[in-house]
């Protein structure tokens, strides 16, 4: 009967959420429209083992620097996974995951298929257990994806081990070479990637700062020649030109500025961690791509991660109407004296954008709404004890969580926290509310997998159409025919040959050359007497003439 029920209810909630994320060709999107429920098989001696690692206790948290040090339980299995009305086997590795969060009840994972699941070969699966909205990483997700930053997406799983409920947990990706691949439409399998995880505190972009990092790519050859010279690059730099040319920093921004917005002292701007760094292959230009997001939207923020002066009583600081400048007070990167502080007219603008089509409570209230009623059974469900027990809290030794049904029904501090937070940064930059609002209900957001997408197909048609490119040539970009060989036809621009675009140069029957410094008439035949660095020229009745552009 309860599962009648649960299946009953999330039918009800199909759909309910997808004004927020329509349109922004998320891999996730088949995963939106209903709960994943992930099934892995164990043996018995396997499942013992999982128990026994990860019996982990705060205070063995406290005492290990790296907890990266602690022993992971993994396993190879056939696992199921069903959404929908789909099913599908899987070969997986299944590990315990997450860092700090390893010390409470409900343990996390990490999935790595062989073959890709919406699109993705790393999945984690994080429990929160703290999050009383349940929504934390979900809601900053979303967020994220519907600003145009490249980034990691989101939804919900049940997860079931030996068909035993386990809990409800959100389901993201991981910032991995693979999802890099698929975001920014590389297909190179080259080892020429360049992907920094900046996993341990202090990454502040200061010399040095890159020992909080590892090589994503390969951390056990561990190159970080191409972070050092990024760094480099980053403390000679004194100018916004100068940034712009190896740091894309419109995404720069755009990241920070929903850092500030959101509360978060748990990525870059503060304790310099959480973010990844990778080198663009189309340009060279470096990019930056948080994960992470359980401390968002004001939790766990404290006097201690500002420097504030006068101002450093706990009870004094109000979080939500902090400028960006005393956010960032503690470190005061020299990044954003040249970014932001000496002229911040592109922060405003990049900031302007980020609350029309992302963080204003006029859509971010519906999008809450929307996911708290979807959430509900299943909320419900992961806070039902079985035989006594909360459902997958097999840490004995962690902390367990307090949070009730009747907290996550009653709780609305991230709708707080929105609307103090928008108001404080209408007010400090004066910007026109009602047009915000106004904008953020016509504007149709792009994301940067719709943007990536069509970047790639216009470079792919492009390729195509510009034959020359394949012999080491560029294309024209007008349409003056210069001369005809077997390979197609050739102009001139900038003192350089390049070839015709022949689907961009399409040509009627005596067309030529028509400007200031050329009135010659068109030809009435293909009969070519002289051809020089100006154009093809033909002699008829007396007078020279511009050969039409159609002649071979």
């Amino acid at each position: 009967m309860k599962s009648i029920l649960f299946t009953i209810l999330g039918l009800f909630c199909v759909n309910v959420y997808s004004k927020y994320l329509d349109n922004l060709d998320r891999s996730f999107d088949n995963a939106e429209e209903t709960i994943v429920n992930i099934f892995i098989p164990l043996s018995e001696p396997d499942y013992q083992k999982l128990v026994n690692l990860t019996q982990i206790s705060e205070e063995q948290i406290k005492n290990t620097p790296k907890t990266t040090e602690l022993p992971d339980f993994e396993v190879k299995v056939n696992a199921t996974v069903r959404y929908g009305t789909k099913e599908e086997e899987r070969t997986v590795k299944f590990k315990t995951g997450g860092s700090n969060a390893r010390s409470n009840s409900k343990v996390g994972f990490n999935l790595k298929f062989e073959e890709k699941i919406f699109n993705r070969k790393s999945i984690r699966l994080r429990p929160d257990p703290n999050d009383v909205s349940y929504m934390r990483e979900k809601l900053t997700s979303d967020i994220l994806n519907r600003v145009g930053l490249p980034s990691i997406q989101a939804t919900y799983a049940r997860l079931y081990i030996n068909n035993e409920y386990f809990g409800l947990y959100t389901f993201l990706d991981a910032v991995k070479p693979a999802m890099i691949k698929k975001v920014f439409k590389v297909e190179d399998d080259g080892d020429d990637m360049y992907l920094y995880q900046c996993k341990y505190d202090g990454m502040d972009f200061s010399i040095g700062s890159e020992s909080s990092c590892i090589d994503a790519v390969n951390e056990e050859k561990g190159d970080m020649t191409q972070l050092e010279d990024f760094i480099q690059k980053v403390n000679s730099a004194t100018s916004l030109e100068q940034f712009e040319e190896f740091l894309d920093v419109n995404l720069f921004l755009k990241s920070v500025i929903v850092e500030w917005l959101i509360g978060t002292y748990d990525h870059f701007v503060i304790l310099g961690t959480n973010f990844d760094l990778y080198k663009r292959k189309s340009d060279n230009k470096w990019c930056m791509l948080l994960h992470d997001f359980d401390n968002t939207f004001g939790h766990k923020l404290s006097s201690k991660h500002f420097n504030l002066g006068n101002n450093q009583n706990e009870k004094a600081i109000d979080y939500h109407t902090l400028s960006f400048k005393d956010f960032n007070s503690k470190v005061n990167h020299k990044i954003f004296k040249y970014l932001i502080y000496d002229d911040d007219t592109k922060f405003k603008a990049i900031l302007k954008d980020v609350l029309i089509y992302a963080f204003n409570p006029e859509i971010l209230e519906q999008h809450i709404s929307e996911l708290k009623t979807f959430l509900i059974p299943y909320v419900i469900e992961d806070l039902t004890p079985i035989n006594d027990q909360l459902p997958g809290r097999i840490n004995k030794m962690g902390k367990d969580s307090d949070v009730t049904f009747s907290d996550f029904e009653e709780n609305n501090e991230i709708q707080e926290y929105i609307q103090k937070r928008y108001d404080a940064v209408i007010k400090e930059y004066g910007f026109n509310s009602d047009e915000i609002i106004e904008l953020s209900k016509t504007q149709k957001p792009t994301s940067y997998f719709t943007l990536a997408s069509t970047e790639k197909q216009e470079k792919e048609a492009k390729d195509q159409l510009c034959w020359s490119r394949y012999i080491g040539y560029i294309c024209c970009d007008k349409c003056n025919v210069l001369y005809v060989d077997e390979e197609g036809k050739w102009g001139i621009e900038d003192g350089y040959w390049c070839g015709i675009n022949p689907s961009k140069c399409k040509y009627e029957d005596n067309q030529c050359v028509k400007n200031k410094n050329n009135d010659l008439p068109c030809c009435s035949t293909c009969d070519i007497y002289l051809t020089d660095a100006t154009g093809r020229y033909g002699y008829e009745n007396g007078e020279w003439c511009n050969t039409p552009f159609n002649c071979p």
